[in-house]
């Protein structure tokens, strides 16, 4: 839910309602908001507008995005109703501070992190540069794609990735880390980081 479609409990209720007509479903999975960057007071009251799609059965889980502690914190205080996720950028190269909080809203809060970005992003994985080459040994050491390692990375880290792809073969890749029951190959779940 971005601030340019919703600002307000009740612009959220008519937003989702948009979403849902425009994509032909009765429901979504996850709702988010985008960003905290509307202030406390407008940010608590979009959230109500989002649990308000939940308590209707037209979202099964809904969540924030690139919120940290205090910002979730307050979410909670102001209206009682705690995220189920907060999607942040998250891969290796991400600051330990970033890092420290997914942790630590997993453990306390019980608060997944999705991790968007979670391929690096290009500065990250350029040809020559220092962590391109350090990603690739380990990709190497394992037999493994380079995508494979940051999806595994992020899923010991207790991160959902959503790594994006318009290639078939990436996708099927990337869907390599699951069980097999899930859709990964034989190999998958065998190999660990370490």
């Amino acid at each position: 839910m971005s601030p340019n479609r919703a600002r307000t409990r009740a612009e959220a209720v008519a937003a989702a309602e948009q979403i849902l007509k425009e994509m032909k479903v009765d429901y979504l999975d996850l709702l988010l908001i985008h960003t905290p960057k509307l202030g406390k007071a407008q940010t608590v009251d979009l959230w109500l507008g989002l649990a308000d799609v939940k308590r209707r059965g037209k979202a099964r889980a809904i969540g924030v995005s690139n919120m940290n502690w205090g910002e979730i914190s307050d979410l909670e205080a102001a209206t009682g109703e705690r995220p189920e996720v907060n999607q942040i950028q998250f891969h290796p190269w991400t600051p330990p501070e970033w890092r420290a909080l997914q942790q630590r809203l997993l453990t306390e809060k019980g608060i997944v992190t999705t991790a968007y970005t979670s391929l690096g992003g290009s500065r990250f994985r350029a040809l020559g540069s220092h962590w391109g080459k350090a990603l690739g040994r380990v990709a190497a050491k394992h037999g493994v794609a380079e995508s494979q390692v940051l999806l595994r990375w992020a899923l010991q880290q207790g991160a959902a990735g959503i790594p994006g792809s318009a290639s078939e073969a990436h996708i099927r890749s990337n869907l390599m880390l699951a069980p097999p029951a899930m859709g990964g190959g034989e190999a998958a779940g065998r190999w660990v980081l370490d």
